[in-house]
């Protein structure tokens, strides 16, 4: 955020807030300022995969996200369901209500799948020319390192055999958790069926530590940049740290930044400098 306020010895800045203190005037003496524009070589050709392949297998990848995130979630278990005891899926007893942590994997019977080129049964082709393999067949499995174990809940019990699925209120929502995610779920393993759930837990957003003392711009810093700002620079602007979806966003500083982006806040000064981000 712009320091409009803070005192400053040079004369330009003290310019710039005589400025704010002025009467208000017409907009045909309001001054312009226009975008300015710049141009980029793409070298992003690198990344880019040659061809699709799907031999790949994710395995690795979700046993190490899995291994990375357990001791985080076995922290947030503690937190949320206090009392609740955690173990793996073998260590799972029946009509005992404990946490297990693991990986999602979805059962979409509508995905393409290469076994489908030698079905005999054609059925499900013409289901797959469309974007949206979801249906409200899909199942939820949750596997770890060990073994794998089908979740459900009553409610989906109860609409099994109907075209109803369940709703957004239910503590397993199939159509909102997709294969890779970790979670942690609570629940009762029925005797010879599926283990019940009747609460999830996610990871959360990764923690976002403040940066270390005086890398960060003070407002006298930012104030010197706008003032020294030639008119023919061009910057970019980096944004991070919005938290944008998490417990501790702060909409406040968002709009701020949104406004100063968008020439809506500060004096002529500063909106010269954000006309100049490019």
């Amino acid at each position: 955020m712009l320091d409009i306020e803070g005192p400053q010895s040079s004369h330009r800045l003290t310019a710039r807030y005589d400025e704010l203190l002025a009467p208000v005037t017409s907009k045909d003496n309001d001054p312009n300022f226009y975008r300015a524009s710049a141009t980029y070589t793409n070298l992003d050709e690198r990344f880019r995969a040659a061809k699709r392949t799907y031999e790949r297998q994710y395995a690795q990848l979700y046993f190490s996200r899995l291994m990375l995130l357990k001791e985080i979630m076995q922290g947030r278990v503690q937190q949320l369901w206090p009392g609740i005891p955690v173990c793996s899926i073998l260590e799972v007893q029946e009509s005992m209500e404990v946490a297990v942590i693991g990986t999602i994997y979805k059962n979409m019977k509508l995905k393409p799948s290469i076994l489908d080129e030698y079905s005999k049964d054609r059925g499900l082709k013409a289901a797959l020319g469309a974007s949206n393999f979801c249906s409200d067949n899909d199942s939820l499995v949750l596997e770890d390192e060990g073994a794998r174990m089908v979740l459900s809940t009553p409610s989906a019990l109860t609409a099994a055999g109907t075209s109803s699925s369940a709703g957004a209120d239910e503590p397993l929502n199939v159509q909102e958790l997709v294969t890779g995610a970790v979670v942690a779920v609570r629940g009762v393993h029925e005797a010879g069926g599926d283990f019940m759930v009747s609460a999830v837990c996610f990871p959360g957003m990764a923690p976002n530590p403040h940066p270390p003392p005086g890398t960060a711009l003070v407002p006298q810093q930012i104030s010197a940049v706008a003032a020294d700002a030639a008119p023919g620079d061009k910057y970019i602007a980096l944004a991070s740290g919005l938290c944008l979806g998490g417990s501790k966003v702060d909409m406040l500083k968002i709009q701020l930044a949104f406004d100063f982006l968008t020439g809506n806040l500060g004096s002529p000064v500063e909106q010269q400098l954000s006309a100049q981000v490019s």
